[in-house]
């Protein structure tokens, strides 16, 4: 499963096979003989990934991408690793040494350093918004229409006939 990495940062991929933080050597070690499996890739995050497969000296070879909210099946094989990374900014999502079960999963989208930033950047766009319509609101001289009270007509709230008229 995932958990806290060393930097802080929980895991982005949780899965049947092995998920592992970086470590410079991230390469395919094949068992043998060779155990071939599937591994099935579910995005769950807000970002287009790209996925790579670790070739045996750890050079990474782009396979595929996924949208958010795809899902796709691999083959592979045990002791193969894999990299998934934000297709737009190249920050590791996840990374995962295929195990020898004959089917895998897993799942990337823990929320990433990138993702976090936008998050941040839009709440302080909203409460930008929110500080000028107040301000908008109080340089207008008063509350919005649909929050001021009644107007004092001399109508009685529960009739409607104006006191003191003669008929």
């Amino acid at each position: 499963g995932g958990g806290e990495g060393a930097d802080g940062f929980s895991l982005a991929g949780t899965s049947v096979a092995n998920t592992s933080m970086v470590v410079p050597n991230l390469r395919s070690v094949p068992t043998t003989p060779s155990v071939s499996c599937d591994l099935i890739f579910h995005n769950n995050s807000e970002v287009r990934v790209k996925c790579f497969w670790a070739d045996t000296r750890g050079k990474e070879v782009e396979y595929f991408c996924l949208a958010p909210n795809l899902t796709r099946q691999m083959s592979s094989a045990a002791g193969h690793c894999w990299v998934v990374r934000s297709e737009r900014t190249d920050e590791l999502m996840c990374s995962l040494t295929a195990g020898t079960e004959e089917e895998q999963t897993v799942y990337i989208g823990t929320l990433t350093k990138e993702l976090t930033k936008q998050r941040k950047e839009a709440k302080k766009r909203a409460e930008l918004r929110r500080r000028k319509a107040a301000a908008k609101a109080r340089t207008e001289g008063g509350l919005h229409p649909n929050l001021v009270g009644s107007v004092a007509t001399g109508e009685s709230p529960a009739t409607g006939k104006v006191s003191g008229a003669s008929r």
